[in-house]
């Protein structure tokens, strides 16, 4: 599977906004305290149980919901998050297709296969080249990815 299919969380993610598109860093609204509101590439707010594409990408189509399910109808820059593809990547991979953080050395990169459990591991999603060339997501401090979410029309398994 290929590393740009983006989101750099096991469980946190923290998001700010650019122009187009969104950065995985921590942003609060300095008028009122609240998080600020995530938005799909429609301008509408990102819903949990809502299926959306993360662009640019290989165009899997991704679930958010909150690890911790309060009353919130909208997910915000600081909402815990279980992300967890769609159909599609089953067909590639045949375990979880929940995005897990994994350790390995220094990094702390992405994988599918996580269980949605309440541990939380948090950091901007970055990519990282490995000795060998070949690229993965991780958790970064440094060049964090952009990307935007389009919700996903006309799947049978996405529901609104």
């Amino acid at each position: 599977m290929e590393a740009t299919a983006l989101l750099r969380l096991h469980l946190i993610l923290f998001l700010s906004f650019t122009t187009n598109g969104v950065s995985a860093r921590l942003s609060i609204s300095i008028v009122n305290n609240q998080p600020s509101a995530v938005f799909d590439s429609n301008g509408d707010e990102l819903l949990p149980g809502n299926t959306y594409y993360i662009l640019p990408s290989i165009r899997f189509p991704v679930k958010f919901s909150p690890i911790r399910p309060n009353n919130d109808e909208i997910i915000t820059v600081s909402t815990d998050l279980n992300i967890k593809f769609g159909s599609e990547p089953s067909s590639i991979c045949r375990g979880s297709t929940v995005l897990e953080v994994m350790s390995e050395e220094r990094d702390k990169f992405l994988s599918l296969g996580g269980g949605g459990s309440q541990n939380h591991s948090s950091g901007d999603v970055g990519i990282s080249t490995r000795f060998d060339g070949s690229k993965r997501l991780v958790l970064t401090r440094d060049n964090p990815l952009s990307f935007q979410f389009e919700v996903v029309r006309n799947l049978p398994s996405a529901r609104k």
